[in-house]
């Protein structure tokens, strides 16, 4: 995969023309290679490599063609890593699995990622569910040599955590309602965190701890009519942006012949958005925000019409009642978007 791009980033009310383009050029390219075998009944061998690279080059450029700034100069990230996984069925209740992965980064050389879990299916509408996993993940190209500011840090380390969870999974109704209930315990460190400040750097936490649970259900009331819904609820020792508290999303379908009825209804409470400042730059809403909690509700609604088996015509209507919310300091949500389209399959 490959980019090349040519940006005009405008200019405040006010303010300036530009006098040079934005210029960029980036790849991301990988091999994934991986093979699985059934050594006894019930079993499910897998091993596999994986490589990838990326990176690129971030320039200024002015209108006659002449580079008048260099933000980073070919720079790239290799990672390989090989990995095996074994899945195992025992009694047709009882399945087990277990793997290891040995991730290498050039930068912070070799890390042990290893994951397993256990499922028991009591009877055909009951099973229980536990895993325990590790996470860990490298910085980015643009969280550590971003053009976009100063915010880029070159020294950021991984993000690192472990995660046990339990879950039941249940069904009435010959399958006609089921639910999932999750419970899940995270410890970890060096989360990366975006500076919300012009001028300021993006950083690690420190040790983080986060706890709560999950639930996710699905209701065929009818065969035309279906209801979907899930509710998150998330207890952390650190402030987290774009991690709400609580939050619900309830999605309704209804199909009449042709047609399909497609509303949905989500609700984000205790959306945590640190304190933003733009230090004096003129930029809509406000120069500076304080740090705030907010919640807010979205209504969407689709509506479609198959007008034949290839064809369907469709509009889409987002944030209906106009609500003003932000999931990111600095960056106000649209109001009411509608689109319409059609879908043509061959």
């Amino acid at each position: 995969n490959d980019g090349k791009h040519k940006i005009n980033d405008g200019y405040a009310v006010g303010g300036n023309p530009q006098t040079s383009y934005f210029m960029s050029n980036d790849f991301n390219k990988g091999l994934a290679v991986f093979e699985s075998f059934r050594l006894i009944d019930g079993n499910l061998f897998t091993v596999g490599l994986d490589a990838k690279q990326w990176g690129g080059r971030a320039w200024a450029e002015d209108f006659a063609g002449n580079e008048t700034n260099v933000w980073f100069d070919n720079k790239h990230v290799t990672e390989l890593a090989g990995y095996a996984v074994v899945q195992q069925t025992l009694f047709d209740k009882l399945s087990l699995n277990a793997g290891i992965r040995l991730e290498n980064n050039e930068r912070y050389g070799n890390e042990w990622v290893p994951q397993g879990g256990v499922v028991y299916r009591l009877n055909e509408q009951t099973s229980f569910k536990t895993s325990v996993s590790k996470g860990f993940r490298s910085p980015n190209i643009n969280e550590m040599y971003s053009p976009w500011g100063p915010a880029a840090n070159p020294d950021l380390l991984p993000e690192e955590m472990m995660n046990y969870d339990f879950s039941c999974l249940q069904s009435f109704f010959n399958h006609q309602l089921d639910f999932e209930l999750t419970a899940f315990y995270t410890k970890g460190k060096n989360m990366i965190v975006p500076s919300a400040v012009l001028g300021g750097k993006n950083s690690n936490s420190g040790q983080f701890t986060n706890k709560g649970i999950d639930f996710a259900f699905r209701y065929q009331i009818i065969p035309s009519l279906k209801i979907t819904g899930n509710y998150s609820f998330l207890d952390s020792d650190v402030k987290i942006q774009a991690a709400p508290k609580q939050k619900v999303f309830l999605a309704l379908r209804w199909q009449w012949k042709n047609l399909t009825f497609s509303p949905d209804l989500q609700y984000v409470d205790h959306l945590y958005l640190p304190a933003y400042s733009d230090n004096g730059r003129s930029i809509p809403p406000s120069a500076e925000i304080a740090e705030s909690y907010i919640s807010y509700a979205l209504l969407n609604c689709k509506v479609s019409y198959k007008v034949s088996d290839s064809t369907i015509w469709f509009i889409n209507g987002e944030n209906l009642t106009d609500a003003a919310y932000r999931m990111y300091s600095g960056y106000p949500m649209p109001g009411v978007v509608v689109l319409g389209g059609f879908e043509v399959k061959f």
